[in-house]
């Protein structure tokens, strides 16, 4: 997906053409492209009379908008989880101190 150097690639994105340099292969950037052409699709709805700028604009917010909420829910559950372990080796520690001290010592 990615290279050490920047290569050239050229998207369509709003029915404009850019030639941008990247790190990224270029079907990955073209998934983008497709991705962000969708968002434009979607925040238009059917309104020819947003200009290019507005809908790019919009198109942006509700990816960024995306982005923070599948951030937010990966810290959620990351804390969940970490939760998970603590509690596992707080009920692993009180096993341990139930156990004798030397192999065998089972009194």
């Amino acid at each position: 997906m990615t290279t050490k150097r920047r290569q050239p690639v050229e998207l369509d994105i709003a029915g404009q053409t850019y030639r941008i340099a990247s790190h990224y292969d270029a079907e990955y950037m073209a998934r983008i492209a497709d991705y962000l052409n969708d968002k434009i699709a979607f925040v238009k709805g059917g309104r020819a009379n947003r200009s290019p700028q507005q809908a790019l604009l919009l198109a942006a917010l509700d990816v960024v908008d995306e982005y923070f909420k599948v951030k937010s829910a990966w810290r959620s559950e990351r804390e969940k989880m970490q939760q998970t372990v603590d509690d596992t080796l707080q009920e692993l520690d009180h096993i341990l101190e139930k156990l004798p001290d030397t192999p065998g010592d089972m009194t």
